[in-house]
């Protein structure tokens, strides 16, 4: 490995997030701190049937950190870090948030938590448990905030997370003290799991949270260990989301733009793969025979040959990639000792991140279907309602709009305005 010159505030800043605590009371005592940063989740209630769990966290995290004076309306940009349970999403984003602190008025740095690190000692079971929201200090006082949410790892199983087995000692003990966190919390019950299969854990970490994720996300960001498991780890995932989050909602403004982190890369790979352009299409031609006719994967041509019947052109893995993700970009993180090389990668997915929210949010621009702070609160509460009802039934975005603004039954007075949205003028 070449040498590198070293920045020792660097080393001592990412040794911090690297290595985490192994002692499990202070472990607790994290997870305790962490727990009001909980976005949503699913519980079991005493006969067994699962609700979902929303905390707030959302209208919370906006009402608490303010924008620059004289900024007006801010336009938040959701950023979905997916994967498999211990790929390393809560360190990716423990090390985004804390990427630039000198960047951040020290008076407010405590404003940004960042998720709790999974342990060796633990690492055969979940660290944070459903999904957990972050805001960017690098961007939150800024017109387009990025918010980062920490979702569940797939494939956890019925295992209950670290973090939820500490949140359900912590409302015991409130319980025994004559207080509770439950006052803040909206519930909703699954009204479509109505067998077994439905009711586990797994099935909601699999079926419900890609739908919710997918559908109001700018970005996902999918993050991998091992390049090798690339096909059947990753890609399969990434287009089987599509496909069921696509084929659920109306009238999305956007499809989000997806980025695969591949975390702890070898630090003696090729120079060339820290480039992302370079990493991007060494990945793709790792998956190129995929579409082939007798060698590739037949999900994955069944997908290619329903998009080719509607006129459009797949050739390869990236054209059927680019018919559910705006962008597709592969950006690789090294493991130890490599800490400049790590500080360099996370400001390269830190710059993709944001270069893709700015693209979402033109894209939305364009489709007169921009929404605020406010207004995307009431598209998330639809959502929630919507999937909680109904998990095979579209969800439509025109649908929320016309409620929000209901057309005159004249086509006319003051509430007429022919550039509401392109989905409203068509109504006209």
């Amino acid at each position: 490995m070449p040498h590198e010159k070293t920045d020792p505030f660097v080393v001592q800043r990412l040794k911090s997030i690297l290595n985490p605590t192994k002692r499990s009371e202070e472990i607790q005592k994290l997870h305790k701190a962490d727990e009001d940063t909980k976005w949503f989740g699913v519980t079991r209630d005493s006969t067994g049937r699962p609700n979902f769990e929303d905390y707030g966290r959302y209208a919370t995290l906006m009402a608490s950190i303010s924008p620059r004076e004289g900024l007006g309306s801010r336009y938040p940009q959701t950023v979905s870090f997916i994967g498999v349970t211990n790929a390393g999403k809560s360190t990716l984003i423990n090390m985004l948030i804390n990427h630039n602190p000198d960047s951040v008025d020290p008076d407010k740095r405590s404003t940004f938590p960042s998720p709790v690190v999974g342990s060796v000692v633990n690492d055969t079971v979940p660290t944070s448990g459903d999904v957990h929201l972050y805001a960017d200090p690098a961007t939150y006082a800024e017109q387009l905030p990025i918010l980062y949410a920490d979702c569940e790892g797939f494939e956890g199983g019925e295992r209950i997370p670290l973090g939820a087995r500490s949140r359900r000692r912590a409302r015991s003990d409130e319980t025994e003290e004559g207080s509770s966190n439950l006052d803040r919390v909206y519930i909703r019950p699954i009204e479509w799991a109505n067998t077994e299969e439905s009711r586990q854990r797994e099935y909601a970490v699999t079926t419900l949270y890609p739908r919710l994720l997918y559908t109001f996300s700018d970005c996902v960001v999918f993050v991998l260990r091992n390049a090798k498991t690339f096909q059947s780890a990753v890609l399969t995932k990434l287009l089987e989301w599509g496909v069921a989050a696509l084929e659920k909602s109306i009238n999305q403004p956007s499809l989000p733009h997806c980025i695969v982190a591949l975390n702890g890369t070898d630090p003696g790979v090729d120079e060339r793969e820290w480039g992302i352009e370079f990493a991007t299409q060494s990945l793709l031609s790792s998956v190129k025979d995929a579409l082939d006719d007798v060698e590739g994967v037949p999900r994955f041509r069944e997908m290619a040959e329903h998009w080719r019947s509607l006129g459009k052109h797949i050739y390869t893995v990236e054209d059927l990639i680019l018919r559910y993700y705006s962008t597709f970009k592969v950006v690789r993180i090294p493991s130890k000792p490599r800490y400049m090389t790590i500080n360099a990668q996370i400001g390269k997915l830190h710059g993709m991140i944001k270069r893709n929210c700015e693209e979402s949010f033109r894209m939305k621009r364009r489709a007169r279907m921009l929404t605020d702070a406010d207004e995307l609160n009431v598209y998330l509460q639809s959502g929630f309602d919507h999937f909680t009802a109904y998990l095979d039934v579209p969800f439509d975005f025109m649908q929320i709009s016309l409620l929000r603004n209901p057309i005159p039954n004249d086509f006319g007075g003051e509430q007429y305005n022919p550039f509401r949205s392109r989905f409203e003028r068509h109504m006209y």
